[in-house]
């Protein structure tokens, strides 16, 4: 390992209702397994109703935590307290695939991190749907990253099941071995049934970095939007992808102001830096554990401004 070169730490995230007795189990639990547990963090939802625990752990004898022993072990706790866990044991760099259009910034970006070893991640495919992809493939395979080009059939009505088939088949083969898709300005729709073949109910499976404010500025064109608007701000997410277009847990958001005289291309010059930042940290942030997606919202909730499943952001640990 490089001296830059940053790993994954072993921790467990809980879920589940705030009851007396947790914090002081969980404590005596790791304290009996000889773990140590450092910058430990909780939130609490739903007026102080439902507990979120982030638990960065590491063994006192500097060995690393054996996943299924500590499971096993944890289990009565687990059931007695009717817990959710999200364990993260494993410190091997997270496989990413990258779906791509026109524009490199971010795919550029991450591989450049990755390179550097200032992310603990392999991005081991760029996938682009650019026609006139000549250049893309030059820079990706600068990194020493593999580079497909997989075109986009459609006509203008409706979409082309073969382009689809195609994009699914290359991520069920067996050869093609990943842990996250990440969309680095992937300029289509990934519809229903495409999702559910990809990702199943795995709502982690896929991220996308959205070029504007959500929920406001949806699809596509955001930039000539906000231009048109003469908004002051422009806004980039990254959140995770569902069948709802740029409606899914939102993970990370950065927001700038745009210089004057707020030409179009200031918002795109000043979004694109957004989208770089948003990108890399909501990646930062999911491999490191560091996300966990909020219950699934009360029914008797507010009727008028229903709450949407969200997501429990913890920050990274000194």
């Amino acid at each position: 390992m490089s001296k830059n070169e940053v790993r994954i730490p072993q921790s467990l995230n809980i879920s589940c209702k705030d009851q007396p007795g947790i914090l002081g189990e969980v404590g005596s639990f790791t304290k009996d397994q000889g773990i140590s547990v450092a910058n430990g963090q909780k939130q609490l939802i739903d007026d102080g109703n439902h507990l979120y625990l982030h638990l960065p752990m590491s063994r006192v004898d500097g060995q690393l935590i054996d996943e299924s022993d500590f499971l096993a072990a944890f289990e009565p706790i687990r059931e007695r307290f009717n817990m959710t866990l999200q364990p993260q044991f494993s410190q091997e760099n997270r496989r990413i695939i990258l779906l791509v259009t026109k524009v490199m910034h971010c795919a550029e970006a991450l591989m450049s991190a990755a390179r550097m070893g200032h992310l603990p991640v392999e991005v081991t495919h760029v996938v682009s749907n650019l026609e006139k992809h000549e250049e893309q493939k030059e820079t990706v395979e600068s990194y020493g990253v593999e580079f497909k080009y997989m075109p986009f059939l459609s006509t203008k009505d409706e979409r082309v099941p073969e382009h689809d088939d195609a994009l699914c088949d290359f991520f069920d083969d067996d050869d093609i071995e990943y842990d996250m898709i990440a969309l680095a300005r992937w300029m289509r729709i990934i519809d229903e049934p495409m999702l559910e073949r990809i990702r199943g109910n795995d709502v982690w499976r896929i991220g996308n970095v959205h070029h504007g404010h959500l929920p406001d500025f949806t699809q596509g064109n955001v930039y000539r939007r906000a231009w048109q608007r003469q908004t002051k701000e422009v806004q980039a997410n990254f959140h995770y992808v569902t069948p709802e277009v740029d409606e899914g847990p939102i993970v990370a958001q950065a927001t700038r102001t745009v210089p004057e005289p707020r030409k179009y291309k200031d918002y795109v010059s000043t979004g694109r830096q957004n989208e770089v930042e948003v990108f890399l940290r909501g990646i930062d942030q999911h491999v490191n554990n560091q996300v966990m997606l909020t219950v699934e919202p009360p029914e008797n909730g507010d009727a008028k401004f229903p709450r949407k499943q969200g997501t429990i952001i913890f920050s990274q640990g000194t």
